[in-house]
């Protein structure tokens, strides 16, 4: 899709497999850098995660265009 974005942040290991795990944190406040996303940077400090904006993505209801 065009002009969207998933920032990443630092991996961390598995130990148990050797697999990289990451969190997904899915935010769809039109607000990019407002409290919700303030808070999931706290919450989510020193561990791997990706942030996925649904406002980069058109969304329709099943039947609609």
């Amino acid at each position: 899709m065009a002009g969207a974005t998933c920032q990443t942040n630092d991996k961390s290991m598995n130990k148990q497999t050797g697999k990289q795990e990451t969190i997904l944190f899915i935010n769809d406040t039109p607000n990019r850098n407002g409290n919700t996303a303030a808070l999931a940077k706290v919450l989510l400090e020193g561990k791997g995660y990706e942030t996925l904006l649904l406002t980069d993505y058109r969304i329709n209801m099943y039947g609609q265009t």
